[in-house]
């Protein structure tokens, strides 16, 4: 199976665990309306709104009525409501709001302006660990055509760029570090715009714990947040670490290596995920099954589709539905459904036909209710 293959089975992947990383409540929508569910699946803010958000720092942005405003997890109205172009969620103790007039600034959890976006940026972003990405605009002549390109860099709260507009592209801060492109290369910066990691890589992806996954000429490494290459690129194909192990295609097949680069489950799989909670969920063939830390089947290699274990349940697909199942091994959620996410918080997003609801660990439907 070629790299286009195991891309898009991580991408598959990681789309549908989006659901698991929100807080509670999270959205829900009824007859083209939305309101809020906590974990148990109590309808805990009406269904009033045309768009409602994730909740991000205890407040969430909700639109009712041409108007933007942001509740607590209660339901009561925090700031607004507000006439405006645009608003964000809250990052770093600010959102991001554009007015009816364009003009663009952040502000406190309180409501309190705390910064005008400066006049010269053609965008600013939401702050993160105190920088927020910002780009500038630029018109250039390329033969007979004029392009505009953007450069991107980093602002302070004070509204000072401290990092010059100088990137092709620019990620967010996490935990102290930003991935950013120079030419056609990737690398890693610092809050002050030193280099971590100097842009010689095709491609550096988010870290997992303390490890990254890099690409350079086709091949998959791996580095530290200290820059150091604790394995070269060498694989077609790798998954993050997780567990201590990460997923690679060795030669044709796939196995398992440990952060030292060791090889400590023989390829033997089509495709295999990274492991979680002890298991992890691999192919063979056109059928799915589970091993464990050992590289021992844990679950026959039966199974049509699976994913790996969030909360001690794992969903499973055989003849074309979706199932959930324990870490025994048992099915305790029979297959009725067509898409299902992870389980967080003890409940999951299930979808039958054009229906979309919550269940839980019992596989009861949990209801909306007040």
């Amino acid at each position: 199976m070629n790299k286009a293959f195991f891309s898009f089975m991580l991408l598959v992947c990681t789309v549908v665990n989006v659901f698991a990383q929100k807080q509670f409540p999270v959205p829900v929508e009824k007859n083209n309306k939305f309101g809020y569910v906590n974990s148990n699946g109590d309808l805990v803010i009406d269904t009033a709104y045309i768009f409602a958000d994730y909740f991000e720092e205890g407040l969430a942005l909700v639109e009712k009525d041409k108007q933007k405003s942001y509740l607590d997890v209660n339901g009561r109205v925090m700031l607004g409501p507000m006439y405006l172009n645009s608003a964000s969620a809250f990052s770093d103790g600010w959102a991001k709001l554009t007015d009816t007039l364009g003009m663009r600034y952040y502000i406190n959890h309180a409501g309190e302006k705390m910064l005008d976006v400066p006049l010269d940026l053609y965008d600013a972003q939401n702050f993160h660990n105190g920088r927020a990405v910002v780009s500038i605009q630029e018109q250039r002549q390329i033969g007979k055509n004029t392009v505009t390109m953007y450069k991107f860099g980093y602002m302070n709260k004070q509204g000072t760029v401290v990092v010059p507009c100088q990137f092709y592209d620019a990620d967010n801060f996490i935990s102290g570090l930003a991935r950013v492109k120079s030419g056609s290369k990737y690398g890693l910066i610092d809050t002050n715009g030193k280099y971590v990691i100097k842009p010689v890589f095709d491609f550096i992806h988010p870290f997992n714990g303390n490890i990254a996954r890099v690409e350079q000429g086709g091949k998959i490494g791996y580095v530290n947040r200290n820059g150091k290459v604790i394995i070269k690129p060498q694989y077609v194909f790798g998954s993050d670490f997780n567990e201590g192990m990460a997923a690679v295609v060795l030669k044709e097949k796939m196995g398992y290596i440990n952060e030292k680069g060791k090889v400590v489950i023989a390829e033997q799989f089509d495709y295999a995920e990274a492991f979680s909670e002890g298991y992890a969920a691999i192919m063979m063939g056109d059928k799915w099954g589970f091993i464990d830390a050992k590289g021992n089947v844990f679950v026959k290699v039966v199974l049509d589709e699976a994913r790996g274990f969030s909360e001690g349940m794992a969903p499973i697909k055989r003849q074309g539905r979706w199932g959930f199942m324990d870490t025994s091994g048992k099915v305790v959620i029979p297959h009725n459904y067509d898409v299902v996410s992870d389980f967080s918080g003890g409940i999951a997003r299930v979808q039958y036909l054009n229906k979309v609801f919550y269940i839980n660990k019992k596989g009861n439907i949990v209801p909306l209710k007040k």
